[in-house]
């Protein structure tokens, strides 16, 4: 509002003959959200107030604005109550409000509203387009109702000087939340670090706050409970942690709930950061991804106990399966092979594998690892493998057969992720047996050459020696 209320504009008003100026029903207040605020204005009911009528002759500097209740009797009455008896105590008690005080006086009025009939309030509810038309010149209060399918945060009041149309974007104090892990793929057995980001939102006008972190493991994570919170890089202890594990589904969730007194006197825009973690446990195998989802539940109306809640954020661990199945160059199924599995890592150490107690270890002799055998339909699996280089190495051939003479079967998995961190393909490749040089050697050139080179022999050099001798 424009400080040109003063004493002298109100006498002149007071003494002038009741001028008439045209209410032109042509102007709309259209309602926006911010730009990546994450709200959704289709599911928000937004009233639209006329508190005072306003008038204006002249232009640009020479521009005088009258303000008045002569439409508006009941704005009036609201404001006589309120103890301000004159427009010119009205609007410069309204020109000082901001923030949670004009929300206050607009709950105030909004209730007041509800009781009264010749109000002028225009209200968008939930799916409508969010554009007031048909509006005259005047002060106006734009109020977001509080409706029950609204888990967004609430806009504070707005006061807006209504002369063209315009668009006026909600004042809302949006809270995030972002999550992320260390690791993408793991073996079970193995833990995986969570941190959780998020910033101190604005707690002006709130006596308490509430701020939970809500998170979601699925089965195949254990939470170990060991939460530290640090605000602004400092430890801060004042929270109260609770988990749970269902019985029937195997998921935890856990509640990182912030003292809600202690709350308010965080410094806005401080980074919030939660670490915790979890290890991968046997259910893990079952599960397609191990998702973490965790969202943020948060006081969203400082004249009530209600709440909203950000956009859930999820990261994803992946642990993969491996199905073998042994046979002969004939395509036979063979039972009772032995094997072992060798990890290489990144430096291009290897060692062998071993799983004890649903957690796959690393070791450094072959003895200690595990064994698995081919079953009678020759097939066996190997559960629980982060992605990575592997080599399956032969121990003890079935009966009839022999130990192959190289070093084993070699293969990778790999995957690829989106931006998200969310799996789009994992691969599975290997050295077959038929690419091995030393196979080559050992199972086509001996099997095949030599018995060709004694036949050979046999008709060029021992038949005809013995025809000589004969002769």
């Amino acid at each position: 509002m424009k400080k040109l209320l003063t004493f002298f504009l109100v006498a002149i008003i007071a003494f002038m003959p009741v001028v008439c100026f045209a209410a032109e029903r042509d102007l709309t207040l259209t309602i926006t959200v911010p730009e990546n605020s994450g709200v959704n204005l289709a599911a928000k009911t937004i009233s639209v107030y006329k508190l005072f009528d306003l008038e204006t002759q002249g232009e640009g500097e020479n521009k005088i604005y009258y303000y008045s209740w002569k439409n508006l009797p009941a704005t009036q009455a609201f404001f006589n109550t309120e103890g301000y008896e004159t427009i010119i105590d009205a609007t410069e008690y309204v020109r000082t409000l901001s923030g949670t005080q004009l929300t206050l006086l607009a709950e105030k009025y909004y209730t007041f509203c509800q009781e009264q009939t010749d109000v002028l309030k225009y209200t968008k509810g939930e799916n409508e387009e969010k554009t007031f038309s048909e509006l005259t010149k005047g002060y106006y209060l734009v109020y977001d109702v509080q409706s029950e399918d609204d888990n967004t945060a609430k806009s504070v009041a707005i006061l807006s000087n209504l002369e063209e149309s315009i668009e006026i974007p909600l004042k809302i104090e949006t809270v995030t939340v972002e999550k992320a892990v260390d690791q993408s793929t793991v073996n079970v057995g193995d833990v995986v670090n969570f941190t959780v980001t998020s910033t101190v939102p604005d707690t002006t006008g709130y006596e308490t706050y509430s701020f939970i972190v809500n998170d979601t493991m699925s089965k195949g994570l254990d939470f170990n409970n060991d939460v530290k919170v640090y605000i602004d890089e400092v430890e801060y202890t004042n929270i109260e942690v609770t988990s749970n594990k269902d019985n029937e589904t195997l998921l935890t969730t856990l509640n990182i709930a912030f003292n809600e007194n202690d709350f308010i006197n965080l410094e806005k825009d401080k980074e919030i950061k939660i670490t915790y973690s979890a290890t991968l446990n046997s259910n893990s195998i079952q599960e397609i991804e191990n998702s973490n989802k965790v969202k943020i539940i948060y006081s969203n109306d400082p004249t009530s106990d209600s709440t909203g809640e950000t956009v859930t954020d999820e990261t994803f661990i992946y642990t993969y399966t491996i199905d073998f199945t042994k046979k002969n160059t004939k395509g036979d199924a063979l039972k009772s092979a032995q094997f072992v599995l060798k990890y290489t890592d990144e430096t291009g150490s290897t060692k062998f594998v071993k799983f004890v107690d649903g957690k796959l270890t690393l070791v450094d002799t072959q003895a200690d690892a595990t064994t698995y055998t081919s079953g009678g339909d020759g097939t066996f699996s190997i559960s629980g493998l982060k992605a990575g280089k592997y080599t399956l190495v032969e121990t003890l051939a079935p009966n009839g057969y022999s130990l192959p003479n190289f070093d084993g079967f070699a293969f990778t998995i790999t995957q690829s992720l989106d931006n998200n961190g969310k799996l789009t393909s994992a691969t599975f490749d290997y050295t077959s047996d038929n690419d091995n040089i030393v196979a080559k050697i050992l199972f086509v050139i001996i099997p095949v050459i030599i018995p060709i080179v004694i036949i050979i022999i046999y008709f060029a050099v021992i038949i005809p020696s013995s025809v000589f001798i004969y002769w």
